[in-house]
């Protein structure tokens, strides 16, 4: 399987194995804006709605499964690509469309719900081929009160497991769902497999500036005990996205790998080099003119908030100690000790 951990045993990438091999292109592809589901805390409220067209309604799985092998072709590298959305599911033909990644070699990831029609179908007739994992949302504040919603998608996520699917449950922490936490995995733990990986999905706010509106990203909206528990729960990664994902401001300058060996792919099939920094543009799959940059390049972003980390390139962020003025100025901006030791559980 490629599920990778850290040294707590909490989860590490589950493409971790593609970003480190310089053999591959990963893109990162927002494939559609829509969505089934109207969580309360959703990052995507702004577009959800939007019922923009995707490439699949545009081009034939086979058509599209062609551009990205172009892609691998022009470049003499494999290609992974992580699904995101909305929900990609969703998308006219997708189950298709991975079928025919698959014939070519092309690899991919997907993060969905797994509550939907389209998500069962994708469970039922995705090939066993390219998939290297299938991330699933697990929302709480739907899969808990409504029984015939949570039975379909532990039915979706053992069908996968069935056929030797790797598998991730994103567990999205809010300050509810710490609430009686340990009765609540027991519901998890009592429908699957004890051994499914379970990665907590923590929503951060990277400024204090930010925090009226974000109502449900931490810290802001954790009490004490509620952050005591997750303490015991998500210490190593809680320190760790704190300090790396959320405006930590050292980046700029270190040498990135983005744009070489990863890129993000908008809904319109631009090709940027990451989703925080710049707007550097590399084509477009529709026009079939993506060109990746030849080398390492310098970082532009003042703080990292990808969530596929296009930071893992370059230096290795776990083992990089940043600059110390800067960081003196980013653990005062928190409130916190301006010291180094919090960087300790990464370079363990």
């Amino acid at each position: 399987m490629n599920i990778y951990k850290m040294p707590s045993g909490d989860l590490e990438l589950p493409d971790y194995y593609v970003r480190r091999n310089p053999n591959f292109i990963h893109f990162v592809w927002l494939i559609i804006s829509r969505c089934n589901l109207r969580c309360p805390y959703c990052v995507g409220k702004s577009f959800r709605e939007n019922p923009a067209a995707t490439l699949l309604d545009k081009f034939s799985p086979v058509e599209l499964a062609q551009k990205f092998n172009k892609i691998s072709v022009d470049h003499n590298k494999k290609i992974c690509i992580t699904f995101t959305g909305g929900e990609p599911t969703l998308c006219k033909n997708f189950t298709a469309f991975c079928n025919e990644l698959t014939n070519l070699g092309i690899y991919f990831s997907l993060q969905t719900n797994l509550v939907s029609n389209t998500a069962e179908y994708f469970t039922k007739n995705i090939a066993n081929g390219t998939i290297f994992q299938v991330e699933a949302a697990y929302h709480h504040w739907l899969l808990d009160k409504d029984i015939k919603v949570r039975t379909l998608y532990f039915d979706n996520m053992k069908r996968l497991q069935d056929r030797g699917i790797p598998c991730v449950l994103k567990l999205v922490l809010t300050p509810e769902y710490l609430q009686n936490y340990d009765e609540r995995i027991s519901i998890i733990n009592k429908n699957l497999s004890k051994n499914i990986p379970i990665l907590h999905q923590l929503y951060i706010a990277n400024s204090p500036k930010l925090s009226v509106k974000c109502k449900n990203a931490y810290p802001y909206a954790y009490t004490q005990t509620e952050k005591m528990h997750l303490d015991k729960i998500l210490k190593y990664r809680r320190n760790s996205n704190f300090a790396y994902m959320n405006g930590a401001g050292f980046f700029k300058g270190m040498l990135c790998a983005t744009g070489r060996d990863y890129g993000v792919i908008d809904i319109l099939g631009t090709v940027l080099r990451c989703g925080t920094g710049a707007k550097c543009v590399l084509g477009n799959i529709v026009k079939d003119n993506v060109k990746m940059l030849p080398t390492l390049t310098p970082c532009s972003a003042g703080f990292c908030s990808c969530t596929q980390w296009g930071m893992w390139y370059g230096k290795d962020p776990w083992n990089y100690i940043p600059n110390v003025d800067k960081t003196k100025t980013f653990w005062n901006r928190f409130g916190k000790d301006p010291s180094l030791k919090d960087f300790e559980l990464c370079k363990k």
